[in-house]
């Protein structure tokens, strides 16, 4: 699991007025045929269940600022920070306050497992 703080990023400011941020590159691995793209809202007190995905990577991108738990660790993350799981990465999303996050899954795999419940306030 890694993540990017858009605090961290390289931002370009145009004259046409435009502002661009430019994130690190991710490898894409190899034979990936198709890449899902995801966007959920997640209303508040939303109980999703921890879980992984064996085979996937997924990239998350957080529209508004939010929390994840990932391997067992709380990040609090803002709107603009990026977090790269890594196939068998353990998490979920804590949901108290409404968030919006686009994901990547890459490849594009339905390899959800459910990981035993846990406490997921802390």
């Amino acid at each position: 699991m890694k993540i990017i703080s858009k605090s961290e990023i390289d931002v370009k400011h145009r004259d046409d007025g435009r502002t661009v941020n430019y994130y690190p590159p991710f490898n894409i691995p190899e034979g990936t045929k198709q890449i899902g793209f995801i966007t959920c809202d997640t209303p508040k007190n939303c109980n999703e269940a921890n879980h992984r995905h064996p085979v996937s990577h997924e990239i998350f991108y957080q529209i508004t600022a939010g929390k994840f738990r990932v391997n067992g660790k709380i990040y609090e993350l803002e709107a603009g920070d990026i977090v790269v799981m890594e196939p068998g990465d353990e998490h979920h999303q804590i949901a108290d306050k409404d968030t919006k996050v686009l994901a990547l899954r890459i490849p594009l795999s339905l390899d959800k497992e459910l990981v035993e419940a846990e406490d997921k306030n802390n």
